[in-house]
């Protein structure tokens, strides 16, 4: 069996950044992330005793496009408390849409000492190696029916800071249509 493969990439993420009061207390950024991928791919197989070759299998050739935009607000509440926020959205042209928000409210009770709360929310389009790809004898091709993986978080951190060291204790809750565990 030999596996030929090759992919060329483009892409293109310019980013703006705006400090409002120039001191950062309030930063806007601002990006777009535009990706172009080619990708060509087959499988040869040949049967070591006979040598022959069913001929190639697997062969695709897809152009994929896809864009994202995003923007994420921090702001400093004097020097005790901050707010980040923030949302992304991803526009693929094989799976639609999706809107990624995220929020993170900080609070610094005492020096080195910072609690946080957070929520994310993340998405991944399946890639052209889980649609296209398969090998007859060990693995299903996963096929156009997939959807993409979309997860969301929740975190609770407690992290002190000793000079150049940091003690962090965080605790997450995840779950989503391909993700869902808990960690400590």
């Amino acid at each position: 069996m030999s596996l030929h493969g090759a992919a060329r990439n483009i892409g293109l993420e310019p980013q703006l950044s705006v400090d409002w009061f120039e001191d950062g207390r309030a930063v806007t950024l601002l990006g777009v992330d535009g990706r172009i991928k080619k990708i060509n791919s087959s499988v040869d197989f040949q049967d070591n005793l006979t040598g022959i070759s069913p001929g190639k299998i697997g062969v695709y050739s897809p152009t994929e496009k896809a864009l994202a935009a995003y923007v994420q607000q921090t702001f400093w509440l004097g020097h005790v408390a901050a707010l980040n926020g923030g949302a992304r959205v991803d526009v693929d042209d094989r799976f639609g849409s999706h809107l990624s928000p995220r929020a993170a409210p900080s609070i610094l009770p005492w020096r080195g000492g910072t609690l946080k709360l957070m929520y994310s929310s993340a998405f991944r389009a399946p890639t052209a190696f889980d649609i296209y790809y398969h090998d007859p004898t060990s693995q299903v091709a996963g096929g156009k029916g997939l959807k993409p993986e979309s997860v969301r978080s929740v975190e609770a951190s407690f992290e002190q800071r000793f000079g150049a060291k940091t003690l962090q204790l965080a605790c997450s809750a995840r779950g989503g249509t391909t993700c869902c565990c808990c960690k400590t």
